[in-house]
């Protein structure tokens, strides 16, 4: 890092971010959806959202606890299950643009379900704030 962004960075802080995940018991980090594709979404405007028919997980909630969007960046990990759609898995990307991805319903009696890992960073810092956090994707007839 050179001294100009040594200086641009100076008395600036990290973001600060929350993502509720299953390793918090409970129904925390699992989401899921009756008939249709379950997804989860982090919004440019710091917001979390993700599909739910039961169970207690939180949504929505702000994963932006402090900073500014446009500081944050992305990694989802796909770890098990069916595959998921909506996003470039294994890269950091920023979310400047809202973020997510989708679990599809196979349909009809059938049943499907991934396991994804999410870690968000400082996009100037590079420091990671939320590192490999599980959430759970379910769908349901």
């Amino acid at each position: 890092m050179g001294a100009a962004q040594q200086m641009l960075l100076a008395g600036r802080g990290d973001i600060s971010v929350l993502v509720h995940n299953v390793t918090e018991g409970g129904g925390e980090g699992a989401y899921d959806s009756g008939a249709g594709p379950c997804s989860i979404q982090f919004a440019n405007t710091g917001v979390f959202t993700g599909s739910k028919v039961s169970g207690s997980a939180t949504t929505p909630y702000n994963w932006l606890v402090s900073g500014f969007v446009a500081d944050a960046e992305i990694f989802i990990h796909q770890v098990s299950g069916t595959a998921v759609t909506g996003i470039a898995l294994d890269t950091w990307l920023a979310l400047s643009a809202s973020r997510g991805c989708s679990l599809a319903w196979p349909g009809g009696v059938s049943s499907s379900s991934a396991q994804v890992n999410v870690s968000i960073r400082d996009r100037l810092s590079g420091n990671v704030k939320a590192n490999a956090l599980p959430l759970v994707l379910n769908t349901h007839p």
